[in-house]
């Protein structure tokens, strides 16, 4: 019985020790105001909601360890070269949402998760599309990198389909 209560101090020791960590280094790892051109951001055991506003974005980073990032793009305007994000989730959840007149690249890397894209189409864009490359990790975790509105879409799943006679 003390060799169980030991262990379970143990434990509980090693948990408020990872989250106290992860902590410090998720702090370390974010920088960049919503309306900055170069934005990172991190998250242990917590969670993000932003939505960035940059006249001139050119690189944004997400990382999201046991928790979770809900990033919404739209209403930045890019730099004239396009811009590079990078998201990263361990055992998380990354929302990315961009503009629906971008030209999104995404490059997937998976392990024991899944990535999603719902994209515009690349021949639905107009002509000189801005251009967003984003790198996308999941490991243990899920990402969706969309350019709907997740209220909007809801809401028209709800709406009946017409029906026409």
């Amino acid at each position: 019985m003390r060799v169980l209560l030991r262990l379970a101090a143990l434990l509980a020791l090693a948990l408020t020790a990872a989250v106290a960590i992860g902590q410090v280094v998720a702090r370390r790892r974010t920088w960049g105001d919503d309306d900055a051109d170069d934005v990172s951001m991190a998250t242990c055991f917590g969670g993000i909601d932003r939505s960035l506003t940059g006249d001139h974005l050119r690189h944004v980073s997400a990382t999201a360890w046991f928790g979770g990032v809900d990033l919404d793009l739209r209403e930045a305007t890019l730099a004239p070269e396009g811009a590079n994000v990078e998201i990263k989730a361990v055992m998380g959840g990354i929302k990315l949402t961009v503009s629906p007149e971008w030209h999104v690249e995404v490059e997937q890397d998976v392990s024991a998760g899944g990535i999603e894209e719902r994209l515009t189409p690349p021949e639905e864009l107009p002509p000189g599309a801005p251009l967003v490359h984003i790198v996308a990790r999941a490991r243990m975790g899920g990402i969706l990198v969309t350019t709907h509105d997740a209220s909007t879409e809801h809401e028209a799943a709800a709406e009946p389909a017409s029906v026409s006679a």
